[in-house]
């Protein structure tokens, strides 16, 4: 095959014409592009040593992100073997850590032949393998006792990534692709997690589709490796750019390294934006490097997009896509000058087929009537991995049923209205929660809010709410229902609003949902807290 047929050869090939540029930035640690790529070819030739192949299956197991995570996904891939990422796994009660026992029945049933880890999961990894009847290889930089994530102790019996021990070093003419490339795992912010799979040619595509040709981006990445920062990442790779990588999102921090780093383009979920927005030290952070927001994760509130407008300049883009399909649509920088557009999550990007359907009929219906949307994309998922009838509830005569409600405008133009599987029933009537977070959200005291239902002792359902204040200002729950009945009627009105000083949230940044939930429940006497 040819380099430039493979992502990561691709990726290599690029950094390799500057050896001695920072491509990575990670803690207090800085990585050239010949140090990266010294670390992915050993870890390949170590893992090539250890019979892995295209038909073998990798999982990593990581704490946050870290160079290693790349180094680890990329080595593997590189010999055409599938990288199983399960770090992101979130347990179906919400406070509870998933177990030691789940994630070594995940192992056993993925078949992995080998168990990648970071410093920090060495114990944890010896843990799993002691649950399993046939345990993979364990493998660690370092042996486990250094790098990545602080502790973990001796490397006794773990294979070091290294420290190749073969006398031809891995060459990048030798990258082969498998069938499966990766298998990442989703939030779960609907139902339990899922394992999408994704092959080669589909991880190719959509990393020539993010290079940035001529730009050489600093990229900062504040989500895990093993969710959308993964397609972030590479694409700044493949486009001599620059990552800084950050452990979860710490809003001041992201404005210490904006200044810092120069950071020229970033990638948040919604409520990230409007913490960035209302962060005290904003105002006095140097921000003019920044050349491009790109925000997603969820429906984002008009009035709090138009002030991320007035604070950032025109470098705003709105994505809408989700783990099955990727991108589906973009609101550029200049349509965010359209105040009518903010609404919107723009259009369906090329070579994306848009349908809105009745989500019982699955018949397509007019513009303007909101339905299931459906998407049709060459960079649509492959499967759920060993999933074959959740698959295909999902993927039906080739489109993805993505489970969002939306419609369609004379203009082309994609509107939002919620989940299908967040649609609340109350009194009869069908509530969509995102219609009551714009409300809220367009009170001048409110700088979050995530609206949800709760079911009581009796099944029925009502609509709870959780609202955080913006810096210096006060929130008063019945005045907040005014608000809403006011706007919309008295059957939008939340029967419980809680205010926070912050919203729980996944690791893809969209508000948990599910944990709320749960904190309702039990707050109500009808759950029991654990954990």
């Amino acid at each position: 095959m040819q380099t430039s047929d493979h992502y990561v050869a691709t990726i290599l090939s690029v950094l390799s014409a500057n050896p001695n540029r920072t491509v990575l930035s990670w803690r207090d640690r800085s990585v050239t592009a010949a140090e990266f790529i010294r670390a992915v070819t050993t870890a390949a030739s170590v893992l090539r040593g250890r019979g892995i192949g295209p038909t073998s299956t990798v999982t990593l197991l990581t704490t946050g992100s870290n160079p290693e995570m790349l180094v680890m996904r990329y080595a593997a891939n590189l010999l055409g073997a599938t990288v199983l990422q399960p770090q992101s796994l979130n347990a179906v009660d919400p406070l509870d850590e998933i177990s030691v026992q789940t994630q070594a029945e995940l192992l056993a049933e993925s078949g992995s032949a080998l168990l990648a880890v970071d410093a920090s999961n060495v114990e944890r990894a010896r843990q799993i393998i002691a649950h399993m009847a046939v345990p993979p290889v364990l493998a660690a930089f370092g042996g486990g006792g250094g790098g990545g994530g602080g502790g973990g102790g001796g490397g006794a019996g773990i294979v070091d990534l290294s420290a190749a021990r073969e006398s031809e070093p891995f060459s990048l003419t030798s990258a082969v692709s498998g069938t499966t490339a990766t298998v990442v795992y989703t939030s779960g912010s609907t139902s339990g997690p899922k394992g999408i799979e994704r092959d080669f040619a589909t991880l190719h595509r959509y990393v020539e589709q993010m290079r940035t040709h001529g730009q050489k981006p600093t990229m900062l990445v504040t989500t895990l490796l093993g969710q959308s920062g993964a397609f972030t990442a590479d694409g700044a790779l493949a486009s001599d750019g620059t990552v800084v990588l950050h452990e979860g999102f710490d809003t001041a921090r992201v404005l210490e390294a904006i200044a810092k780093h120069r950071v020229s383009h970033l990638y948040l979920a919604s409520p990230q934006l409007y913490q960035l927005v209302d962060h005290p030290a904003r105002a006095t952070t140097d921000t003019s490097s920044l050349r491009q927001i790109v925000y997603t994760g969820c429906t984002a509130s008009p009035r709090r997009v138009a002030q991320a407008v007035e604070a950032f300049g025109p470098v705003l883009m709105q994505s809408y896509g989700s783990s099955e399909t990727l991108g589906i649509s973009i609101l550029g920088p200049s349509e965010h000058s359209n105040p009518r557009l903010l609404g919107t999550v723009g259009r369906p990007l090329p070579m994306v087929q848009v349908a809105i359907r009745d989500p019982r009929t699955a018949e397509d219906l007019p513009l303007g009537e909101p339905g299931e949307v459906c998407v049709r994309s060459p960079n649509m998922m492959d499967r759920y991995w060993r999933n074959p009838e959740l698959t295909a509830r999902t993927v039906r005569n080739g489109w993805v049923h993505t489970g969002d409600i939306g419609y369609l405008d004379d203009k082309g133009y994609l509107y939002l209205v919620d989940r299908l599987a967040g649609m609340i029933t109350t009194r009869r009537i069908k509530v969509y929660p995102t219609t009551i977070e714009n409300v809220l959200l367009a009170h001048p005291a409110v700088a979050q809010v995530a609206v949800y239902g709760v079911a009581d002792a009796d099944n029925i359902e009502h609509i709870h709410a959780a609202v955080v204040p913006r810096p210096g200002r006060r929130l008063d729950p019945a005045a907040l229902r005014e608000h809403v009945a006011l706007a919309l009627s008295a059957g939008y009105v939340p029967a419980t609003i809680t205010v926070l000083a912050e919203l729980p949230s996944l690791d893809s940044g969209k508000p948990d949902k599910r944990r709320l939930r749960f904190d309702a429940e039990v707050a109500a006497g009808w759950r029991l807290a654990t954990g």
